[in-house]
């Protein structure tokens, strides 16, 4: 008898400690999900400077790219093709690149796409007319691809239940970028040439790769 009295309350104090335990964890959660619901304020600061960098380029280049084919002597109804001929090649790079993802990883996804993006801006650049212009659509892929992978990413900074304001801080800053970006390019574009914004864009598309670290901190504590 004084066994099963023993054993009893055993039991039962177990069964406290875990109760406690449990309602412990619930309370962590329902204070992480309170406000904006950000879990890592770092990593999801570093997701945001990465989105809006790559937003930077990406509706930087499409802005410019007629008047890159421009100065490459491609005919005026031509030059202005090469936007749509960027956006197809987009189309099924965001698609691509989703998968990309998910087969690699969130970091080692976006190290590819935007050391590809770089090199991809640089050689359109540098090619001669028509090589330039047939290579747009596979930037394409890798220019506009990389979204899908920012934007993949957001769920494991947020709060289930607040998914919706983190889509809609980053999506903010995405379209923060699509105002700013024209102008700071346009800009250098006026002050010295085309060819000069083209060759900033490439080289903003690698800032995001030092911020990966804070990325990759985030998406371990997760």
């Amino acid at each position: 008898m004084l066994a099963l009295f023993a054993a009893g309350v055993l039991w039962l104090g177990l069964r406290v400690v875990g109760l406690k335990a449990v309602a412990a964890r619930e309370s962590q959660a329902e204070r992480r999900d309170v406000g904006w619901g950000i879990r890592d304020r770092v990593g999801f600061g570093g997701l945001a400077a990465i989105v809006f960098f790559d937003i930077a380029v990406q509706d930087g280049f499409l802005v410019f790219v007629a008047f890159l084919m421009l100065e490459k002597q491609v005919a005026p109804s031509l030059a202005a093709f090469a936007v749509v001929a960027t956006l197809a090649g987009g189309v099924c790079g965001k698609f691509a690149c989703g998968h990309l993802a998910a087969r690699i990883g969130v970091i080692r996804s976006l190290f590819l796409v935007e050391t590809l993006t770089a090199v991809g801006i640089v050689t359109v650049f540098l090619a001669p007319t028509m090589t330039a212009f047939l290579l747009l659509p596979l930037l394409g892929v890798v220019l506009q691809g990389s979204s899908s992978i920012t934007y993949g990413a957001v769920g494991n900074f947020v709060a289930e239940a607040r998914q919706s304001r983190g889509f809609a801080m980053i999506y903010t800053t995405a379209n923060g970028a699509s105002v700013a970006a024209p102008i700071l390019f346009g800009v250098l574009a006026d002050l010295f040439s085309v060819g000069t914004a083209i060759g900033a864009m490439a080289v903003v598309t690698l800032v995001p790769l030092p911020l990966c670290a804070l990325l990759r901190a985030g998406l371990q504590r997760e």
